[in-house]
């Protein structure tokens, strides 16, 4: 039965269902399960296939997948090709989830990741957050991820961490600065001409040193 590619891809695609009975098969799972359960019993739960094998498999596979029509695609995989989404839904989708992050609905799993209640924004590390700190204690008004840019070479979407307006200055928090970051951010000031501030952990430090005992409410 497992001979033919094409009947293997059907088994696997759901598209033939298993001959045996509900029954049946609890039955074999039982006994499969008092068997490992045994000392010293070994098990070949299985053959190892060629490289042609799972080809033609995966040739078959494909070929049944194509012969089904939009409607049972969709009802099998869902949305099963992707789709790609434009800069206006990204910065959307990701202003709506920022929104239920502010409004207590919904709570990220990182310990780091929540809602300052002193500054009523949601911030993804500490050093973000005591960036904003500064930022009030400066009377500078700041957004914080309200901008994405596609760059075009790297096929990526940027955002950067804050927008000052006073001084038409992006600034970007990085304690770890790894290349591809510093070649995205190179082409992203290429393209757009915009002017961007790092702060690493260098910068990072000379604020601690300076604001930490003058703002309430600092993260360490």
């Amino acid at each position: 039965m497992w001979g033919d590619p094409v009947t293997r891809a059907k088994m696997v695609l759901g598209i033939r269902k298993s001959r045996q009975k509900p029954e049946v098969i609890k039955k074999i799972r039982l006994r499969t399960k008092e068997a490992m359960s045994r000392p010293n019993v070994k098990m070949k739960l299985g053959h190892s296939w060629s490289k042609k094998s799972k080809q033609k498999l995966k040739e078959a596979i494909r070929s049944q997948v194509l012969k089904m029509t939009k409607e049972e695609r969709f009802q099998r995989f869902g949305n099963w090709k992707g789709k790609k989404q434009s800069l206006e839904s990204r910065i959307k989708r990701s202003k709506s989830i920022t929104d239920l992050i502010n409004k207590g609905i919904f709570q990220p799993i990182s310990s780091r990741n929540f809602v300052r209640k002193d500054l009523n924004q949601f911030f993804r590390s500490s050093w973000e957050a005591n960036y904003a700190r500064i930022l009030n204690f400066e009377e500078i008004p700041w957004e914080y991820e309200k901008h994405s840019f596609f760059v075009r070479k790297l096929n990526k979407y940027y955002t950067p961490d804050f927008y000052l307006s006073k001084f038409n200055l992006f600034v970007e928090i990085k304690g770890y600065f790894c290349f591809s970051d510093k070649v995205l951010i190179k082409e992203f000031c290429k393209q757009y001409k915009k002017k961007i501030t790092i702060i690493d952990e260098k910068s990072y430090i000379k604020l601690v040193k300076k604001y930490k005992n003058k703002i309430s409410n600092w993260e360490n």
